[in-house]
């Protein structure tokens, strides 16, 4: 969704399942409540927790603040310790954010390009990506006015 949005030059159409369309903490507090909990900052591959919650900022951070220099991510990190817990690097999390398909749709209108055509499909029982989400995220497109078709189904993750 996002890379259509961003480059709908190169694309003429979009069909998304199963997305994660904002990444703003506010969406999110239950990330705060895990990342609270950390007690070092990784420094291997599987340092990162099984639920995937660290390793999906350390990867979304190496991609939006990268850093040659700083193995092994090579990328600022999203987290850091302070009184022995954990707690998000503001900055980096805002470039997190601002990569997100909410943002990347306010600047979508600013394209010369339009899509022809934007469909969501979301199952109603996807315990990953709640269904508000999602309708928060198709009320963002319908408020800016972008065309678009959003259909909900009796499934789960996507």
């Amino acid at each position: 969704m996002r890379l259509g949005l961003k480059y709908p030059n190169l694309f003429s159409v979009v069909a998304a399942t199963g997305g994660e369309w904002n990444y703003s903490l506010d969406v999110w507090p239950s990330d705060l409540e895990a990342v609270q909990k950390l007690k070092e900052i990784p420094t291997h591959i599987s340092d990162l927790d099984p639920s995937g919650l660290t390793g999906w900022y350390v990867q979304m951070a190496a991609a939006v603040a990268p850093d040659p220099d700083n193995p092994p991510f090579y990328g600022e990190m999203p987290f850091r310790i302070v009184g022995g817990r954990g707690e998000f690097v503001p900055e980096v999390i805002a470039k997190i954010v601002e990569t997100d398909a909410a943002h990347e749709a306010r600047r979508y209108l600013q394209q010369p390009f339009r899509l022809r055509g934007i469909r969501l499909q979301h199952g109603l029982y996807d315990e990953i990506m709640p269904t508000p989400m999602i309708r928060a995220f198709v009320k963002v497109l319908t408020d800016l006015g972008i065309e678009h078709e959003y259909v909900e189904v009796p499934t789960f993750h996507c």
